[in-house]
């Protein structure tokens, strides 16, 4: 319905090149075993998060702490360990 307001998919390690990344919005994060990078953005089975924000530093301040908890630093949210 609203799949051409994304940008297409991008690698995690390329999100903060492009320009829409600098405001707030919508961002989505897909876990996919194949490349998606460069495709038209689509619902998938591999999306693992759809969030929002309206931070001051956009989108990509809250990817930032997103990258952090994966880091295992402080940031947006708390990794649990499943056993």
């Amino acid at each position: 319905m609203y799949e051409n307001r994304f940008t297409n998919w991008v690698r995690w390690c390329d999100r903060n090149v492009t320009e829409e990344v600098n405001y707030p919005g919508i961002y989505i994060v897909a876990v996919a075993d194949e490349d998606i990078s460069g495709s038209n953005f689509s619902w998938t089975t591999d999306i693992a998060y759809v969030g929002m924000t309206n931070s001051l530093k956009g989108i990509a301040g809250r990817l930032k702490q997103f990258d952090n908890t994966i880091k295992g630093k402080s940031g947006h949210g708390e990794l649990i360990a499943c056993d």
